[in-house]
């Protein structure tokens, strides 16, 4: 679904930058921050908001470590 997304998004993306004044060349190359400023937001997201191991205990064995 990612790449399908970003395949529908990328030339509105790109056609609203071109609108507002940027030429076309210099427009498609900022068009593609937009998918990599969204990895850094969700990959910031995920580490923030979600839990690294499973609940439990971790040692080794039996007694004290």
């Amino acid at each position: 679904m990612g790449g399908g997304f970003t395949a529908l998004v990328m030339p509105y993306v790109y056609q609203s930058i071109l609108d507002s004044g940027v030429p076309s060349f210099t427009a498609w190359r900022w068009a593609f921050f937009f998918p990599g400023s969204l990895h850094v937001g969700l990959t910031i997201i995920t580490m923030l908001c979600s839990q690294d191991l499973p609940d439990g205990n971790y040692r080794w064995g039996y007694g004290q470590c």
